[in-house]
């Protein structure tokens, strides 16, 4: 009996002895990462338990807090722009390493499609802009931010309105011809696919520039392949913040400024219009001496005006500062399991001319939940909601306009006639009359909802599943009063109603596989896709509205409906695509993509096409003849070649579609008439096909001090969707047809 106690004894003394060697090898590390350069904390350094799925992020000051389960342990610090760094837990239970953003630049993060790269690694042409250089121009719209911080994109606003959109351009102008706009107006030729947090369907313009980590530009065929249907004119990556662990953060951002500078040129006054006035008429013969003046102005109320020196600088009159202001709040925090962000944003823009502004709200909601090891979970979400008061440009009235007159009436109060007597001549300041002159108001929401879930089944497989909706509505009215500048000519009341509701799906199976062995290491992604889009429009315009209070708000009222119509596309689009990347010694580097697309807006037979890209990449300056070089950082040459598609057309251009008007009538009775649609569809209708060789240099030079890349690229772009004009004697006017030939070539 004494013998089993003692046996019983050292077997839990045994127990006992192992569960406290690994309760003491299983511990809380902790630490603070600094910056080596500036001894500063940095926030957002990603520390990962190497071969597991945990990992923490650093807070705002630099600090983090992570379990390891054994002294063999390794932990991970990385951080984009900053070297990544690996070191052994050991016995040790604090970990303060300092991280270098000089010596390692080559170690920085690029989001490529369906994935990320070293940019050492990366064998394509990419641009990056981080956060920091996104907010320093002061914008509503990030796009702006861009303008010459990435090469070979051509980045101009539309127009000088408040609120106006911006035309991005990557590597110039594939497309030509025709009308090949979408419900929404977008140029489907030439517009880059914008991709928001690994999702379609989400547009630049409604994001808040405060709430982006980085936007990543993909330019040549290697990097846009496997996006194939939609690559063809460059990509555009969007990365949001997410949140961190730690202590809750909160931030603020604004800006408030004054637009005040415009080039406009300085209208004639005075003598120097008298002048003008002489010369025209001195070509005419009409003009000899300045005892001619009287024929100048045979109008007596302009003559009047002259003599009385009542001389108007319209453009004075019309033209104000305008102002831009911006005010975002956000909040980031977290655990070792949970992660969120939520920003709410305000902007404002006040345009040059009176009755101009725009307004939009922002809402963005990140969250990332570990449900396991081997699964975690995600929401990114945002709601956006604008507010745009437009007005008819009037400033070519102002300049068309004699500058004579007397603008304002004794009250303060706008002069609908400034030359007293004359009513042919309206005053350009007429909208500025009042609320109910002239109306142009759009009001927008936009609601994004995207979640995945991600997997990791066994060690280096990942598998993901993205599914993303993006929903929009938007409410145009338009109304315009007999005395307004749009209505001048005909002198009767307007008002119209423009209302459009679209949806956008899609969805992502991605599956991931990273191995590293010896001298090799190579990545296999494959992904299936499909997206499916569908947009409703409802207009309706009537004349001669009773009550101008009403504005378009009262459609019923007009004595007269002048249009009703009402509009459907939809479409959809399923892809099949598969890359891999090849490392050999961390200087050999090969990239080969393949991606099926099936478009259904184009012809049965011609709905498939296949794109392949294949690309280079040699790492120099790993070679030993150069690792004692000094001097030099990093040195790469690559190569890429590939083609990638377009289906940019209208959505039933392979149909010949039958359209209802109302413009017939039997006597004084209105009466509904059917009638072919002028544009005729084409029932071969196939794909527009871009092939791009590009080649590029990466270097740096002294510490990376000096730094850069050199590309030179070629596309051709061949079967271009394009409108082609018919004979007048076959009652219709145009088709659409894979006609045409562009070539793209540059260096950057």
């Amino acid at each position: 009996m004494y013998r089993k106690l003692m046996k019983t004894l050292s077997i839990t003394f045994l127990f006992f002895f192992v569960a406290l060697v690994a309760f003491g090898q299983s511990r809380t590390v902790t630490g603070r990462i600094l910056d080596q350069k500036t001894n500063l904390p940095i926030p957002g350094v990603n520390v990962s338990v190497k071969g597991t799925n945990t990992t923490v992020v650093t807070d705002a000051d630099g600090r983090y807090s992570v379990s390891v389960s054994s002294n063999q342990a390794i932990l991970l610090f990385s951080y984009v722009g900053y070297g990544t760094q690996e070191i052994p837990v050991g016995t040790n239970t604090t970990l303060s390493p300092t991280l270098s953003s000089t010596q390692h630049s080559m170690d920085e993060v690029v989001v490529i499609g369906y994935g990320t790269v070293r940019r050492r690694d990366l064998t394509g042409a990419v641009s990056s802009i981080k956060n920091e250089d996104i907010v320093r121009t002061p914008t509503f719209n990030a796009t702006e931010a861009l303008q010459g911080r990435i090469a070979g994109a051509d980045i101009t606003r539309s127009s000088g309105t408040a609120g106006s959109g911006v035309n991005i351009r990557i590597r110039g102008n594939r497309s030509f011809g025709g009308d090949r706009s979408n419900t929404a107006g977008a140029d489907l030729a030439n517009n880059p696919l914008v991709i928001i947090d690994g999702f379609q369907g989400g547009s630049l313009s409604d994001l808040n520039p405060n709430d982006i980590e980085t936007i990543d530009v993909l330019k040549d065929a290697s990097s846009t392949a496997i996006y194939g249907a939609q690559g063809a004119n460059g990509v555009i990556i969007v990365t949001t913040k997410k949140g961190t662990a730690g202590k809750t953060t909160i931030t603020y951002d604004g800006f408030y400024g004054v637009n005040g500078y415009t080039s406009f040129p300085k209208p004639r006054l005075g003598e120097s219009y008298i002048q003008l006035r002489r010369e025209a008429f001195r070509t005419t013969g009409q003009w000899a001496s300045s005892a001619d003046d009287a024929k100048l102005f045979t109008n007596a109320d302009e003559a009047r005006a002259v003599a009385a020196g009542q001389w108007v600088n319209w453009f004075d009159l019309l033209n104000h500062n305008g102002t831009q202001q911006s005010h975002t709040v956000s909040v980031r925090s977290g655990s070792d399991r949970t992660k969120s962000l939520l920003s709410a944003g305000y902007f404002k823009e006040e345009g040059m001319l009176k009755r101009n502004d725009f307004t939009r709200y922002n809402v963005r909601f990140n969250l990332d939940q570990n449900l396991f090891k081997w699964a975690k979970a995600g929401l990114l979400s945002q709601v956006t909601y604008s507010r745009l008061n437009s007005r008819r440009d009037p400033l070519s009235v102002a300049y068309s306009t004699a500058p004579l007159g007397v603008p304002y009436n004794a009250d303060g109060s706008i002069n609908l006639y400034p030359l007293p007597g004359n009513t042919t001549v309206l005053s350009p300041l007429t909208d500025e009359r009042g609320e109910l002159i002239a109306q142009d108001n759009t009001q927008r929401a936009n609601i994004i909802a995207n979640a995945y879930l991600e997997i990791t089944p066994i060690r280096d497989l990942t598998i993901r599943s993205n599914l993303g909706t993006t929903l929009n509505f938007n409410r145009r009215g338009i109304f315009n009063e007999a005395t307004s500048l749009a209505q001048r000519t005909t002198g009767i009341n307007t008002a119209e109603v423009r209302n459009g509701f679209s949806r956008f799906l899609n969805w992502d199976n991605i599956i991931t596989y990273n191995k590293r062995f010896s001298d090799h290491a190579f990545t296999l992604t494959g992904v299936v896709g499909y997206i499916q889009s569908d947009a409703e429009r409802l207009e309706a315009a009537g004349d001669r509205q009773l009550l101008a209070s009403q504005g378009f708000f009262n459609l019923g009222a007009a004595r007269q409906i002048r249009d009703v119509t009402s509009n459907y596309e939809g479409w959809n689009n399923l892809s099949y695509s598969g890359r891999i990347n090849y490392i050999y010694k961390g200087k050999y580097l090969f990239t080969a993509t393949y991606r099926a697309d099936g478009a259904s807006r184009l012809a049965p037979g011609n709905k498939w096409d296949y794109f392949p890209s294949v690309a280079l990449g040699w790492n120099i300056s790993q070679e030993s003849f150069l690792k004692n070089v000094d001097w030099l950082n990093s040195l790469k040459l690559r190569g890429s070649w590939g083609k990638a598609g377009n289906y940019g057309s209208q959505v039933y251009g392979t149909q010949s579609l039958i359209v209802a008007g109302q413009n017939m009538g039997f006597g004084d009775v209105q009466a509904p008439y059917f009638q072919f649609n002028p544009i005729v569809g084409n029932s071969e209708l196939g794909w527009e096909i871009s092939t791009t060789t590009n080649i590029g240099i990466d270097f740096g030079f002294l510490k990376n001090r000096i730094s850069g890349s050199l590309e030179w690229y070629n596309t051709k772009t061949s079967d271009i969707l394009a409108s082609r004009s018919l004979p007048y004697s076959t009652g219709v006017t145009s088709t659409l047809q894979n006609i045409g030939e562009s070539q793209n070539q540059g260096v950057e």
